[in-house]
Order: structure tokens, then C-alpha cells, then sequence
């Protein structure tokens, strides 16, 4: 079982490293990287057969549907939708270093429906989600979990504290899979949760996809480049927008992964407000789950 600290060994001069590599910055990235490209601009690459998916594969298809309203289902699969969020448990945990954790949980229907683990940056709460929450639901019924996000002074926090968000973060995902039968984690992290979602996913073999919102270049002394390689296997999906100079960087390398999903939406909006704020980024989304998931018996 993956531990938080195996993300990272710090040593003596407090430096993070990443997987036993080295430094955590990773050879050759740099934080000045070129902009995305254009408003609605979109980058993907098709799937690779047998990636494990109960359902066709990530497909720029799927995505024009979900954003046209259309159906983005495979022939033949019953949509199951869920019913409305209510995220009224709370769930309680604890991190590797036995500090408490927690947040918001609403279980599907069905016991192995795929888990949707959440997390933000400091200071959004399930309130802030619900908008997304609500659209995801509409065509699949998953289990759903919203961590709370310990308080961070910036996106550029300090080390000990952009550890303590990967550590609450992973400790929802423990919560989930000791209480669920899921079929598969994904991870949806907006700002500083996007960096926290990329760098866990990277050490995580059970993490079956990554969503990152307004992914900034680095979290605390992390850079999140040194955690992409990992990613090269497996779906992820890159939301900011145009305007989002913090996060140009990150999707310009996230461009260079097979399986990912580049997208760039109009305006200036960050993090989880970015998708309450625009429908047609929520209804893609739901799309691109409901393609790389596996199907909900």
C-alpha cells in the first residue's frame, strides 16, 4: 500500500524528492513554457486498447457530445444516473502521521461503481463542488467523496504544508476503498488539489485517471513535472483557462502525455470556481468520466 511519504524521502536540507530520482524539479522541465493555444482549444491523444476501462476509451467524439448536449454513452450502455448529491455523511480519518482528516461522502447505488475523490484549494468546501458534482451524476452514478482541504498559506505553500495536502488528500482515497468495493479511484483536484491530485496520482498504481483544474507549475518545493512520467498510462484530463498564466506551463507538459486531455476555456477563472462557473467545461467533463470509467453494472 502506497504511503504519502513514500512520495517523497526529505533530506537533511529539507529538500522533497520524488520516487528514490533526486531532486524533485525534473531534468530539462522549465516553468516558463509556451501558452496552450486558444480559448476551447483541445489536445488529446486516442486511447490505448486495453487500458482496463469498462467503457470506450477518452475519444474527442465523446467530448463534442458532452459539450453539444448530445449523448457521449457507447451504444448499447443504459445511462445510470445517480441521485442528487446530498454529501450529508461526514467521513473521518487520518493521515499517515495520525493527524485527523475528513470531508464529505455520497455512495453509489451500486457498491463497485467508480470513486470520484475531490479535493481544492484551501478554503473550498462541498458547497463549492456541487455544481460539478451535480452534472457528473446526471449521466453516471459514482461514488462520490469531498476532502477537506487542509488550510494553505498560498498556492505556493511551504513544504511541510503541500505535504499535509497530498497526506488528507490520500487519506480520503484509503477511507474510500476500505469503505466502498470500488471498481477505481479517480482523482479530481482543483488548484492546489490539481498539483496534490497529479503528485499522488503519480505514486498510486490504483488510481485509474487524474482530473487537474487550474493545475499550478508547483506546490510548496514540489514541481508536479517531476510527476507526469507516471501519468503516461493512464488517462488524465487538463482544464484551465485562457487567461490562467499559472497553469500554462503545466498543460503545455501535460500535452506531451498520450492518454491526456488538454482543454483551455475562455476567461480568467481558477480552480473550482472555473468549472461552477461554466456549464459547457462541467458537461465535457461528465463526457470524458463517463468514456474512461468503467461501467456501473
Amino acid at each position: 500500500m502506497v504511503i504519502a511519504a513514500a512520495l517523497w524521502s526529505v533530506g537533511r536540507s529539507g529538500e522533497p524528492r520524488v520516487d528514490g530520482e533526486g531532486a524533485a524539479a525534473a531534468p530539462g522541465a522549465s516553468d516558463a513554457a509556451p501558452s496552450t493555444g486558444q480559448p476551447d482549444a483541445s489536445h488529446r491523444q486516442p486511447a490505448a486498447a486495453g487500458d482496463g476501462a469498462g467503457s470506450a476509451p477518452a475519444a474527442p467524439e465523446a467530448d463534442a457530445a458532452a459539450a453539444d448536449g448530445r449523448d457521449p454513452r457507447p451504444a448499447g450502455e443504459r445511462l445510470r444516473p445517480g441521485k442528487v448529491p446530498v454529501l450529508g455523511r461526514e467521513y473521518q480519518a487520518r493521515t499517515r502521521t495520525g493527524a485527523p482528516a475528513g470531508g464529505w461522502a455520497d455512495p453509489s447505488s451500486s457498491p463497485v461503481a467508480p470513486v470520484l475523490v475531490f479535493v481544492g484549494e484551501s478554503g473550498a468546501d462541498r458547497e463549492a463542488w456541487r455544481p460539478t458534482l451535480d452534472a457528473l451524476r446526471t449521466s453516471r452514478d459514482y461514488h462520490l467523496l469531498v476532502v477537506r482541504a487542509p488550510t494553505l498559506a498560498a498556492e505556493g505553500a511551504a513544504t511541510v504544508e503541500a505535504t499535509a495536502l497530498v497526506s488528507h488528500l490520500e487519506a480520503g482515497v484509503e477511507w474510500a476503498l476500505r469503505s466502498w468495493k470500488s471498481s477505481g479511484v479517480v482523482l479530481v483536484g482543483a488548484g492546489a488539489g490539481a498539483a496534490a491530485a497529479v503528485l499522488l496520482a503519480g505514486a498510486r498504481r490504483d488510481v485509474l485517471a487524474v482530473v487537474a483544474v487550474s493545475p499550478p507549475a508547483r506546490l510548496g518545493s514540489f514541481r508536479v513535472a517531476s510527476a507526469l512520467d507516471p501519468l503516461r498510462g493512464r488517462h488524465s484530463r487538463w482544464i484551465a483557462a485562457a487567461d490562467d498564466e499559472r497553469s500554462a506551463a503545466t498543460l503545455s507538459l501535460a500535452k506531451e502525455l498520450p492518454l491526456a486531455a488538454v482543454s483551455v476555456r475562455p476567461g480568467a477563472a481558477r480552480g473550482v470556481a472555473l468549472l461552477a462557473e461554466d456549464r459547457r467545461a462541467r458537461t465535457s467533463l461528465a463526457g470524458w468520466l463517463f468514456a474512461v470509467t468503467p461501467t456501473v453494472p
